[in-house]
This record gives C-alpha cells, structure tokens and sequence, in this order.
C-alpha cells in the first residue's frame, strides 16, 4: 500500500478499449478489488472459526475503504477518479458508497453510458459488474439493451460477426489483435442466469436451503430458462411471454426454502410433483 493506503499492482480493467489514458486508474481498480478481498477473507475466516485472522482483514478492509473513499472520491458529486464506467460500476458493486450516495452514482454512471451511446468501455473488471448494478437499481432492460447492441463495443458486436466463442476483448474486428476464444468476459451467463431468470441461492451466505427468485421480464424478450445446481438438487427457472400475461414456471428440490420477489401482481399455484416443488405463477403484464 502506498503512503496513501491504497493499491495499485497488477493488471487492473484489462482490455479496456480505450487509449491507454482512457483505462480506469490501477490505484482504483485495484484498490477497489483489494478491499473486497479482505471482506471476502474475513467472511471465510469467521466461517473457520479463525476469529483473530478475521479481525485483521476486518481491520484491512475497513481502513482501504476509508483511503478510497478519502482520496478517490468526490464524495459531493459520486464521481470516481478517472471517470469511468468501471470506476463508477465498481464503487457501486462492492459498496465503497454508502446506500444514498449510489444513487448519486448511478446517476452518474447512466451519463457515462449515454456519452458512449449506450456502449460498453470497460474491461474485465468493469465488465463483471456492470450489468448486475444496472439490473439491482431497476435498469435490466437497459443491461439488456447494452449487451445486445449490434455495433462495438458490445456481446451483441460479437455475435453479429459471427464468433462462436467468447472474445478477449471488445476491439472492433477490423483492428483485433487479442484472442477470440477467451473466458474471462464470460460473467454475462451470471447474468442471464441471476438478473434476467432470477435465481440467486443463498444470497446472503448464510443458508444453503434458502434461494431468492427474483426474475427481470426484459420487454425484448419473450422467453428465458436457466438451471442451477445445489447440493439439494437443480433451481429451475422458466418464464414465457403470453399474449397478456407472463408465465413464470419454478422447479426446486424438496427442503428448499425460496421468496419469489415480483414487483408485478400475480398469482402463484404450488403442487408436489414427486421430490420436488413446482411453481407456476401467472405475472399480469403492467
């Protein structure tokens, strides 16, 4: 850590296509990242029954987000330094801003979108949580839109050139140079499967019996299905546009507990079907 107690090592937003002047600064990505190591250590540590090893990185994690909120935010306007959709997204993410200052934030972050005209200019980094910020402030429409914008720098650029395959980076195909069979822009299926399906088990790490159902009924879509595997046994997920309702089809294993989360009003029919507890709600479209 440096003389102001912040981090900057390693790669940071990599990939970013943008000029090099234009990458998020590594003091915030890293600094960022190094704080929610820490959170994350001393959770586990806890868990372990390592209770002066949790104490530590309590201490560490506190003190780095104390230094990033100090030195690497105006914390009257909500903007990051560097200025960037990745410093931006990840403040938000992983809670450097306090509850009213992220939607200051947000805020924020939308102009940067519509500065770029609705398109991506982050890296992996900025990548990983961009989508899952716009979704849990009620933007997934717009992740959606974003994602599947046919021009770089988008997934949808990708798929309208054909690859088959997730790329390194989202340089437009006339000047790519990086791998095009490459995993790490890959968090997107975390957010076809959390943010647009709606299944996030035990959210809150603290009961492996618990799933929240929480689905986004994208307006561009008219279907979507995802699975996920628990120790229990799969969460299905399985939503239909009708004509004038959507139709919202739930699978779990018995002894798991779930809240389905629905801003819309519906109505939900349970029956047992063998080992396992089918829902199906019908969502009235708004």
């Amino acid at each position: 850590r440096d003389e102001k107690g912040l981090v900057a090592f390693g790669l940071g937003d990599w990939c970013a296509p943008v000029p090099p002047d234009q990458v998020t600064p590594l003091i915030v990505t890293d600094s960022i990242i190094s704080m929610t190591i820490f959170q994350k250590a001393a959770f586990l540590s806890r868990v372990c029954g390592n209770v002066e090893d949790a104490r530590y990185c309590e201490r560490v994690a506190t003190d780095l987000k104390e230094c990033i909120r100090k030195n690497l935010i105006d914390l009257d306007t909500c903007v990051v330094k560097g200025e960037t959709q990745t410093a931006q997204a990840m403040a938000i993410y992983y809670g450097v801003l306090n509850a009213h200052e992220k939607e200051k934030a947000l805020k924020v972050l939308l102009t940067y979108l519509e500065k770029e005209n609705w398109h991506l200019n982050t890296g992996v980094l900025g990548a990983r949580v961009m989508f899952h910020v716009l979704a849990n402030y009620g933007y997934a429409d717009l992740a959606y839109d974003v994602i599947t914008v046919p021009t770089a720098h988008s997934y949808g650029y990708w798929v309208k050139q054909g690859y088959t395959a997730l790329a390194e980076d989202f340089t437009p195909e006339e000047i790519f140079i990086n791998s095009k069979n490459h995993h790490f822009l890959g968090d997107i299926s975390a957010f076809f499967i959390k943010d647009i399906c709606g299944i996030h088990y035990n959210p809150n790490l603290d009961d492996l019996l618990y799933v929240q159902i929480k689905p986004n009924f994208i307006e561009k879509l008219d279907y979507a299905k995802a699975y996920h595997e628990t120790p229990k046994g799969k969460i299905e997920v399985e939503w239909q546009r009708k004509t004038e309702t959507v139709e919202l089809r739930i699978s779990l294993p018995k002894g798991l507990k779930y809240e389905l989360c629905i801003s819309q009003k519906y109505k939900a029919e349970k029956r047992e079907n063998g080992s396992r507890l089918e829902i199906v709600a019908t969502i009235e479209n708004q």
